[in-house]
């Protein structure tokens, strides 16, 4: 099959897939709905354990589906889904040193580990065999984790907020290797996956900022690649803002999609969500033989996954609908 045949082969998966996902106004309706089920196949409110283990299930076995059919239909694009793909497997990993470093029981956490699926390659198994985050880097001997928590175990073996911020940039970098290695012609695609890390830097930052209390100069320097786009007098303005609670700061409309000044680091991560929600869609009325197609669709999937798991939490809490609203604008909806 020659190239162009099988772009257009590939785009024409994506654009099936993504007409099954779950318009955002659907989404915010199943907030009271009576029946989910009608909308969403599979679907169970959320009463138990029982009940949130099957739906992450649900939700993760199609966004992996996605992921994987993606990866074969878009061989040029394999690292950067596998090192998107990879950062929920990350949260595996993070999960199960959270659990070993509290010696929190498995039957109390496993219920909250992601499937990975045909892209998974470190164990449940394996690590709820663990009795230290020391044992935790021994369970993922072989796995592209193996490194990152060798070096975490030794610089912070009992420091769970430096450790869970060590491993989230190791999973920026690696994603902005990724990305760094595409073509310089796939131009959708990469702003794709830098608004990506973008959100994940400022999420980084609020909590260097919070937990670890670091200056918040100190925070935006650890970043992936805001610091870099900031420069010099960009950082000393981001740090003096979010030292500064409620005050008002107008930020660069490459990071947030809009002029407006925002207040929180929460107002920051909704636009930036809502603006890649555009930009993904965007995707799908250009040029179909280029890059930038499985992986929009393989993030609108994701922000699908975080508004279903918002919602199953809205509903299990019997939310009134102006709470609901609030917590999906903070979600970017």
């Amino acid at each position: 099959m020659s190239a162009p045949a099988a772009l257009a082969y590939g785009y024409a998966r994506a654009r099936a897939r993504k007409s099954r996902i779950i318009p955002a106004a659907v989404l915010v309706g199943l907030v009271t709905a009576d029946q989910p089920a009608l909308t969403i196949p599979g679907w169970r409110d959320v009463e138990n354990d029982h009940d949130g283990a099957a739906l992450v299930s649900l939700l993760y076995a199609r966004l992996i589906d996605d992921y994987v059919t993606m990866i074969r239909a878009y061989p040029a694009a394999r690292g950067v889904l596998l090192a998107l793909a990879r950062l929920h497997e990350l949260e595996n990993v993070k999960l199960a040193w959270r659990a070993a470093l509290g010696s929190v029981p498995p039957a109390e956490w496993r219920d909250c580990w992601r499937p990975m699926g045909a892209l998974e390659t470190i164990s449940r198994t394996a690590c709820e065999a663990t009795s230290s985050p020391r044992h935790v880097g021994r369970a993922s001997v072989g796995t592209p984790y193996e490194a990152i928590a060798k070096a975490v175990s030794g610089a912070h073996p009992g420091d769970l907020a430096a450790a869970e911020i060590a491993f989230d940039r190791w999973g920026s970098r690696e994603l902005a290797n990724a990305t760094r290695a595409l073509s310089e012609s796939e131009g959708a695609a990469r702003d794709l996956v830098w608004r990506v890390l973008r959100e994940r830097d400022i999420a980084l930052m609020e909590r260097a900022v919070g937990p670890l209390g670091l200056p918040p100069e100190s925070a935006v320097r650890m970043t992936a690649i805001l610091a870099d786009e900031l420069g010099a007098a960009g950082i000393h303005r981001f740090a003096e803002w979010s030292a500064e609670s409620g005050a008002l700061m107008p930020l660069p409309p490459r990071i947030t999609g809009s002029r407006s000044p925002v207040r929180t680091f929460a107002e920051v991560l909704s636009r930036m969500r809502a603006s890649r929600r555009k930009a993904c869609r965007r995707v799908f009325l250009g040029p179909p033989f280029c890059l930038a197609p499985p992986i929009a669709l393989v993030l609108l999937r994701e922000d699908e996954v975080r508004g279903l798991s918002s919602i199953a939490e809205l509903r299990a809490r019997r939310a009134p609908a102006d709470v609901a609203a609030r917590v999906l604008d903070l979600d970017g909806y």
